[in-house]
């Protein structure tokens, strides 16, 4: 329902070169070159911001956290390929003239991948992800405001090496919103001390990341994401 990429989100085939990133907190190796360690499992908590207003222009424009896999390089894509995505986008009318969630007709609600479920406002989703070492598949699991379980979906997008937050816009203008990740946990099949040394940010701060077990689990207990100006 969620683990998919932003192109299969809204059917649509636009060039990378359309394609911009705001800010980024990005916690992991950038590439499988020498990979010996894998994410099992990770959480967070995203605080959705108000729906961006009247003066941001978008053609698709999409909050997530994520995990990049071993599986991109088999797609054939140089950068970028396989990633397990959890993808909030705004439900008002895009540039080509259509909703992102079918059915709803507010634009100051959020859609939630492709799953077609409206989410108000200002609601704290908690996001987990899971690695199955014996079925090779990754689950994730979506719960709103601390709630019950709202959407769980199992995927062989392969196994996640790096954890990752941004905003991604397509054809962009205008100032995209502030908005937090809270309580943010990553779990790793073996303990790397250094995990840490990987950390690369852009227009975001956080607090310190930690580790309490010699490396095999890291928590950061916020990640602010600053607005941001396209075009």
């Amino acid at each position: 329902m969620l683990i998919i990429t932003i192109i299969a989100l809204i059917g649509l085939s636009i060039p990378a070169s359309a394609v911009s990133l705001g800010p980024l907190f990005w916690l992991g190796p950038q590439t499988m070159d020498n990979l010996q360690n894998y994410i099992v499992e990770a959480g967070t908590t995203m605080q959705l911001p108000a729906v961006p207003g009247a003066n941001t222009m978008y053609r698709h424009f999409a909050l997530w956290p994520g995990m990049r896999t071993d599986n991109y390089r088999a797609r054939g894509l140089p950068y970028g390929g396989h990633l397990i995505q959890t993808i909030m986008s705004p439900n008002g009318v895009a540039n080509q003239g259509q909703r992102s969630c079918k059915g709803g007709e507010r634009d100051d609600q959020w859609c939630r991948g492709t799953s077609n479920a409206l989410q108000s406002s200002r609601l704290q989703i908690n996001i987990r992800y899971a690695w199955n070492p014996s079925t090779r598949n990754t689950t994730q699991y979506l719960k709103v405001g601390g709630g019950n379980l709202i959407s769980e979906y199992t995927s062989d997008s392969g196994r996640p090496f790096n954890w990752h937050v941004t905003v991604e816009c397509w054809e962009c203008v205008g100032t995209t919103p502030e908005h937090s990740y809270l309580d943010t946990t990553i779990k790793l099949q073996n303990a790397e001390p250094k995990f840490d040394s990987w950390l690369t940010t852009t227009n975001v701060t956080h607090s310190p990341v930690t580790t309490n077990d010699g490396g095999k689990t890291w928590h950061v207990n916020w990640i602010h994401v600053k607005s941001h100006r396209f075009g």
